[in-house]
């Protein structure tokens, strides 16, 4: 039901965010030593689901109004060892279109962490819908 209320055709139900950030890092099949951008005003489960699955996390600075990914420094961090971007969402939601744009130019894939925006839209698109996973 939940993922019908979020847009998207599957959900899997696991015993916590973290469970659910160590899952999506390993089913996005990166390598030993692919760095994974992330912001860098998240909790610490997001670095150590990046760790535990052998990558580096990168983090990228915040926005100075919202606190979310800063989307103006995030293409300047993606290199040939770029794996996935989790962009941390909150009260206040990056803005998933550009962040998904720059993404597909690089040929990245986004990994929403929607831990605190239950009911969240950005451009009445619900959040957990834009990425390859929503993570609530």
């Amino acid at each position: 039901m939940f993922s019908a209320y979020c847009g998207v055709k599957n959900g899997v139900a696991v015993s916590s965010g973290t469970a659910a950030l160590h899952l999506a890092v390993a089913a996005a099949q990166i390598s030993t030593g692919d760095e994974v951008l992330i912001s860098s005003l998240t909790n610490i489960a997001t670095a150590l689901a990046v760790i535990h699955n052998g990558a580096i996390p990168v983090p990228v600075d915040s926005e100075p109004e919202t606190w979310n990914l800063d989307l103006d420094r995030l293409e300047s961090l993606i290199t040939p060892r770029s794996g996935p971007s989790f962009p941390s969402i909150s009260t206040v939601i990056v803005d998933m279109a550009r962040l998904c744009g720059i993404a597909a130019k690089h040929r990245l894939i986004v990994i929403e962490d929607c831990a605190q925006s239950h009911g969240a839209t950005c451009r009445r698109k619900m959040t957990g819908s834009f990425g390859s996973d929503g993570l609530f």
